[in-house]
């Protein structure tokens, strides 16, 4: 499911580097709910997985001074695969007006639950709405580029992790058609540097299970701090 955060931006300010606020504002969402979040999530192959994923925000701003300064209202998506997230989210919007971002306080404006149940096409491409992040830990963290087998592999690996975690089956095969870089994007996470990219991606072969994994939980590394979160092209 996903839900989508509409928040009263124009006139205010916000740190560029504002993802730890957001994933930190959902699990103040949370509550109580939800604890095996606040540690590692749900575990496969000693692996751990949240099972959500966070957008950019996104609305017309002016960038000054390591500060986003916006023009307009904007939002934020949010995506996860257990209804019981987006039932606490919305009752927290319901009852809470107020979010902080860094040291600003923001008005929301509502929520959408948006449409996350497409025809299944033979070929289906999608955007991304935060970076998608792709590494492996060595002695230093080492980042792939999306024309890499490294990057392709990592995505479809996680899928079918996620897929096996969920559903408790063999991840039938599927494959990935095409990956188009947009733009390198570098993002300070609290102390430390995330190298991630916008991209354009194409999928084959998706039965509705994969498609809902990809939607509902995003691809590559980092989901739940804000990463990987995919829209529907076409």
């Amino acid at each position: 499911m996903r839900i989508r955060i509409k928040l009263k931006l124009q006139g205010k300010e916000i740190p560029i580097n504002y993802k730890h606020y957001l994933q930190s504002f959902i699990y103040l969402m949370f509550g109580e709910k939800f604890p095996e979040l606040h540690d590692d999530g749900f575990r496969f192959e000693n692996r751990p997985f949240k099972l959500f994923v966070i957008s950019d925000i996104f609305g017309k701003f002016i960038l000054k001074q390591n500060l986003l300064h916006f023009e307009q209202n904007g939002y934020f998506d949010f995506a996860c695969f257990e209804e019981d997230m987006i039932i606490q989210i919305s009752k927290f919007l319901t009852q809470n007006t107020l979010i902080h971002i860094g040291k600003t306080i923001i008005e929301h404006n509502g929520f959408d639950i948006l449409q996350n149940d497409f025809l299944l096409k033979e070929q289906m491409t999608f955007k991304s709405i935060s970076p998608v992040t792709c590494y492996i830990m060595d002695e230093k963290t080492i980042y792939f580029e999306p024309d890499s087998n490294e990057f392709k592999n990592q995505i479809i690996n996680n899928i079918v992790k996620k897929h096996e975690l969920i559903y408790q089956t063999n991840c039938p095969d599927f494959g990935i058609e095409a990956i188009e870089k947009i733009r390198k994007r570098v993002v300070h996470y609290k102390n430390n540097f995330v190298v991630s990219f916008d991209i354009k991606i194409t999928f084959n072969n998706l039965n509705k299970n994969i498609l809902q994994i990809i939607l509902n939980t995003g691809i590559g590394s980092k989901n739940s701090m804000g990463f990987g979160m995919l829209r529907y092209e076409n």
